[in-house]
């Protein structure tokens, strides 16, 4: 695979993980509109039902007590906008699954991990993130971003090749993610002259990935190393 091809390879995968963080990481947006919906749905819900009501009370011959639901249909609204939060807490709690985007959930749970890097501070936000994948093996995400921050804000080689290796070993990863994270790692190892753990990677990579320009550099990169 030549330079300019692993080079767009990887500016594509890192812009498809931006555009997934960006798209779901704002926890506080997403949960204000999360709050209004479930304030205007309580609101709507609750005037129908006691307008519902005055009708049924007022033609049964209760006038009184039909002004009285009558008010009350008119103070629904009004308690759904007091009450959004509570509303909106208590909806995400019994129907998140069903109403909320998918990828909302590690979205949230990222959120606080986020603010770390967007205040730069970044070696809080690696242990962050550490945490959050020691918490949930199989949070991927979780993983990857790990990777990406100790890319871009540490000198630390021989801890990139190590979470590298983790998000290789990590279960729901994408194909073309883990495809780049193996060839970042083998290369990786053979700088920092490990050879055998470089080898390792690459054999991985090629029984996962036997046909294609990037077996083809994986096969090179095992010649030059005399394993082939």
């Amino acid at each position: 695979m030549s330079k300019s091809n692993k080079s767009g390879s990887k500016n594509g995968i890192t812009s498809f993980i931006r555009h997934r963080r960006k798209k779901y990481r704002d926890a506080k947006d997403r949960d204000f509109w999360l709050r209004w919906r479930a304030g205007v749905m309580f609101g709507a819900i609750g005037f129908l039902t006691f307008h519902f009501f005055a009708v049924a009370i007022d033609a049964a011959g209760k006038p009184l007590a039909a002004k009285i639901f009558r008010y009350a249909s008119l103070s629904m609204p009004v308690l759904g906008i007091l009450f959004n939060e509570v509303l909106g807490k208590l909806v995400d709690r019994l129907f998140g699954d069903i109403f909320l985007p998918q990828g909302l959930k590690t979205a949230r749970a990222h959120s606080e991990g986020e603010s770390l890097v967007h205040r730069e501070r970044f070696e809080e936000a690696v242990d962050w993130f550490a945490a959050a994948v020691m918490a949930d093996p199989t949070d991927w995400e979780a993983q990857a971003r790990l990777v990406e921050i100790l890319e871009e804000h540490f000198n630390d080689p021989e801890r990139l090749a190590e979470e590298r290796g983790r998000l290789l070993k990590t279960e729901g990863v994408p194909e073309g993610l883990w495809i780049q994270t193996a060839l970042n790692l083998g290369e990786e190892w053979e700088q920092l002259d490990h050879p055998e753990r470089a080898i390792f990677t690459y054999k991985s990579l090629l029984w996962r990935l036997p046909e294609g320009p990037d077996a083809d550099e994986v096969r090179r990169r095992l010649r030059t190393l005399g394993a082939m």
